[in-house]
This record gives C-alpha cells, structure tokens and sequence, in this order.
C-alpha cells in the first residue's frame, strides 16, 4: 500500500511489529522527539509460532469429535423471573433479554457482571452465549471454523472449554497474531473511498488542471512522489476547496490507524445548508464546528500526518480540538496579518491525501487560478512557520538566532522546536540564574544543556535542553559524557546578555559562546572552534541541537558581539 513507507527490509510499515515478529527501534539510541516513530528492524527468531501453520487446527477439531457430546439437548428457557432485589436492575429484565445482552458482552464483562449482580450470578449462560465466543469481536473470532451454529448445537460450552485449553498450541497463537492484524487492516480498508474535492495536478493525477497559486502549506516529513518511500508520509491525491463568502459550520472526520487517530477529511457548509466536502470525509465519525469564517489553524502532525485540528476564527478563542493532540507537536496555519482586511481572508483551501487520510494542509488568500506569486509565508513569524513541542509560544514572545530554512528541505527530518524558559516574562528571574552545564560524548556532539537557578522557577531548579542526567546513566555508549560548566555570579548582578552559536557543516550544534554582562565570554565546550577542521565539520545530523537561539519578550533588542569598546576597538 501507497500509504504506508518500506523498512530497510522491504516490509510495509503499518506502525505495528507485526505481532511480535519484528522489532521496532528508535533511529538512534537516545530517546525520540515528540512525534518521532520507531522503526522497524531485525527479524525476531524467538518468536516460533511464526513457523506453524495457521491454518492447522485439526486438534481443536479432533478435541471436540473425541469427548462425548452432552446427553440433554439445550432448550432455551421462556420464563420471566420476578426480581430478586429492588437494587437489582437487571431482576426486571426477561430471561430471553439478558441472554441477547451477554451475548454481545466480553466474557471478562460477563464475569464483573457475575461478580456485580445476584441476578446475573444466577442466570445460565445458554448454548448461544458460547457460541458467541466465536464470532466477530469477541476472544475466538479467528476460529471461524466454529461459525457455523448448528452443526454442534448443544455442545458449544463444551467447544469452547477444548478451545481455550489449547489456544496456546503454536499453530494458533500464529492464527490469532495474523487474524489480528489482517483484521485491523480489512477495517482501514473499508474506510478507503473516492477522495472528495477538486483535483489539481500532481505526480499520481498527471490529467489533473495545474495549479498555480501561493500556498502556506503544513505538513511534516512529506516525500515527493518519486522518492524511495521509507520514511515520513506521501501524498497521492491534492484536492482544492474554494471556501463560500459567509460559512455556518466546518466538520472534520477522523479514522483509526495502527499508529493513532487522524484526520481523513473535511467538510464545509454555507448558510444555505448546502456542503463541499475534501478528502476522504466520512460524516458517522465527523464532529462539526459552528463558524463564519476562518483565520487559520492549529494543527497536531506526526511524520506520518495529520492527528488533530482546531479552527481559528474570529478574535476570540480557537475552537476546540478534533483528533487527537496531547504529546503531539502542533503548529499555527495562518496568513500573514497585512493581508487581513476584515473578510474572510482564507479563501480557499487544499489538502494531500494518501489512501486513508490527510498529510497535509495547505492555505491561500486568492482564489483565482491566475499565476501568483509572494513571499506571504517568509513574512510570517517563527510562532506561525515552525512546528513546536509541546505548545505554540506566546505571540509576544520574540526569537534571536533560530532559523528555520532547514524546515522546508524534504531530505531532513526536522525535530520540533521546543523552548524552555529559566525566567519569567518580566525578566524578574534572570539574576537568579547562576550556572550552566555542558555536556557531549564521543565527537564532542551535544547531548544536553542545564541552567542552574538559585531561586526555583515554577518549583524547578534546573532548565534542561535535552536529555536529564537519570536519562543519560540509562543509555550505554561506547565513549563516555564530557561534561563542561560555567558559574554567573548573579548574586554580584552578572547576567547573560549574549549567545553566539558554531554548528557542525550539517547544522548539528558544535557548540555556543555565552556573554556577560561583565564583559567575560565563556566557550562550551572550551576552544570548541579549534578542534575540528572546517572541512571535517560533519557529524550525525539525527543527534544534537539544530538550533539554538535566544527567547526574550518582544520589546528587547539585541546587542551585536563582540561588544564594542568605548574607544571603538572590539573586547577580545
């Protein structure tokens, strides 16, 4: 399937590991970044069952032509009993209902039912209950041999105690993994149908009219059609949506994966109650949005796509989410605010989809086809164009040394941008700041950065970028952590007011320079620019910082360093 990417194997990764039989491993031996996945690996050979065939379940059946059927023959029972409790509802029901309601519950139900209900404690478990146990849903539905009701009517009880006695037999533990996973896949597969909205021209609808205009687009980890799909998500079909003048409501529709919730469509009604729907929407899963226009979005992707969403309109409030979003990273989709000018400024929308959901979802303010083109998204602020964990910052909050043009290149999987803050918004906290440490292993790339306050902040004393020190003792490595530090004398006023930032040649942090507000600069790690060759500046881009920079309320302004002397030299 197009949707899914290939493992190193060839093996179509559906975001499980196939049951146990392979293993799933981080890309590289420290923890993943929010919304980061495993991949898979080896070929387990513990796993035996593996090797049996599933198909071979003659001793279930041999089992249950061997013992001797019951002598009475089951006779379902017609009587209303009387109840037994006035605290017991289910004493009001009729014999024929409760037994019609435990046929349909999980037998681990069944027994809290048991165990909760005199009136159920007494009711028999018909012939019929046991047959349930081999339908769709419940614990022996990959028996499907046992579909059949009639044939062993009388016996089912029976059939199922033989079953459960030897469902450890290799070659059904390898029937229950695959029916597992097949089952999973024939539900993902029932949801696939045509994708709604206009086509546009893209590698996989060639016939398609092109398109031409200026679009913001979220996506994350999107590989062109061409490549060699093996990580991240792929678009097979773009579909445009041209938004009415004046909406009533917008709906979402979600679809279960083996990965998590996402969103596999969208729908827009106008005040006339008429609807344009885009992508793969499905109303019986959709949740509806009342609004007017739309400003925006804020959006939660993993590499594989789109998992929640949330509207912006108006002044007020976003709407609430729709998907899923808690430990997913989230960006804004949003225009930029000098093309706001009281209409509906988002004009029309267009979204990438593969067979099941949406991978990306894009933007503009200009309807018409004609050839456009602006710089409207480099106009954008940080806020708005990066991907952050585990929230979007505060719009008033500025950001000094970040770039963000490694972002929109499709060969590197960008981790989110995450902030930590070691003082509070009116700076109140900055003199009680009082050390940092450093540290990095093997190359001398970067494993992780600790402010040391004498004061907790939000009743923490350290501010870590990257991993805690619990975190790093848990990982074994071959090269040992260096660990390096610089003590701020706080208590004499000293503050950071300077950061220069030296990166490998693949834009894995090297390391930074701090400055002072008593002229001294510390380097981390000491002499950092020296020990490498400039053409021998590579490292493993998938480890470390990508950047660093500074976050200061909106109304600082930076100095430039080295800072200038009074006689106009620069400090050394």
């Amino acid at each position: 399937m197009m949707s899914f990417p290939t493992s190193r194997g060839v093996t179509l990764d559906f975001g499980h590991d196939y049951g146990g039989l392979y293993q799933r491993r981080n890309p590289t031996r420290w923890p993943l970044c929010p919304g980061e996945e495993t991949r898979l690996s080896i070929l387990r050979t513990t796993l035996r069952s593996s090797e049996f065939d599933p198909w071979d379940i003659s001793f279930i059946t041999r089992a249950v032509d061997d013992e001797k059927p019951y002598d009475e023959s089951f006779k379902s029972p017609t009587a209303v009993r009387k109840t037994t409790t006035t605290n017991d509802c289910f004493g009001k029901l009729p014999i024929e209902i409760m037994d019609l309601i435990l046929q349909v519950i999980p037998s681990i139900d069944v027994l809290s039912l048991k165990l909760g209900s005199h009136v159920i404690a007494n009711t028999p478990l018909s012939d019929r209950f046991w047959h349930s146990r081999f339908t769709h849903g419940r614990e022996f539905d990959y028996v499907f041999e046992f579909s059949q009701y009639s044939k062993y009517r009388g016996q089912w009880k029976r059939i199922f105690l033989s079953t459960r006695r030897l469902q450890h037999q290799p070659s059904l533990v390898n029937r229950k993994r695959i029916w597992g996973l097949t089952t999973a896949l024939h539900k993902i597969m029932t949801q696939m149908r045509p994708c709604h909205g206009s086509a546009i021209r893209s590698w996989f609808e060639p016939e398609a009219p092109p398109d031409s205009r200026a679009w913001i687009t979220a996506s994350r980890t999107l590989r062109p059609a061409q490549w060699l799909f093996s990580e991240g998500s792929r678009s097979l079909y773009e579909r445009v949506l041209i938004l009415p003048e004046i909406l009533s409501a917008i709906s979402f529709s979600v679809t279960d994966l083996f990965t998590g919730r996402y969103i596999s469509g969208l729908q827009i009604r106008d005040t006339n109650g008429n609807h344009r729907d885009i992508g793969f929407f499905q109303p019986h899963t959709s949740v509806m949005l009342t609004t007017t226009h739309i400003r925006g979005f804020i959006i939660a992707e993993d590499q594989r796509g789109i998992r929640g969403i949330r509207v912006l309109s108006g002044s007020g409030p976003p709407s609430e989410w729709v998907g899923q979003y808690q430990n997913i990273p989230q960006r804004r989709l949003v225009l930029p605010k000098t093309s706001w000018k009281g209409e509906t400024v988002i004009k029309i929308l267009k979204g990438g989809f593969d067979a099941c959901k949406m991978v990306f979802l894009a933007i503009s303010s200009h309807s018409g086809s004609a050839d456009y083109s602006d710089d409207s998204n480099q106009n954008l602020c940080l806020q708005d164009t990066a991907i952050w964990y585990p929230k979007i910052p505060y719009s008033g909050l500025s950001f000094f040394g970040v770039s963000n043009q490694s972002r929109s290149d499709p060969e590197r999987i960008c981790p989110p941008l995450r902030m930590a803050l070691f003082s509070d918004l009116s700076n109140s906290h900055l003199q009680h700041v009082i050390g940092i440490r450093f540290w990095t292993y093997g190359n001398g790339a970067f494993r992780s950065l600790r402010i040391d306050l004498d004061k907790p902040l939000h009743g923490q004393t350290h501010v870590y970028f990257g991993a805690k020190e619990s975190d790093m003792e848990l990982i074994q490595l071959n090269d040992e952590f260096e660990e390096y530090g610089f003590t701020i004398s706080s208590a004499d006023g000293e503050k950071i007011i300077g950061l220069d930032v030296n990166y490998f040649r693949n834009q894995t942090l090297l390391g930074f320079e701090l400055h002072t507000s008593f002229d001294r600069t510390a380097q981390l790690p000491p002499a950092h620019k020296g020990v490498i060759p400039p053409n021998d500046l590579t490292s493993n881009s998938s480890i470390g910082l990508t950047d660093l920079g500074i976050v200061c309320d909106g109304n600082v302004t930076l100095m430039q360093f080295p800072p200038i002397k009074a006689d106009g030299r620069a400090w050394n």
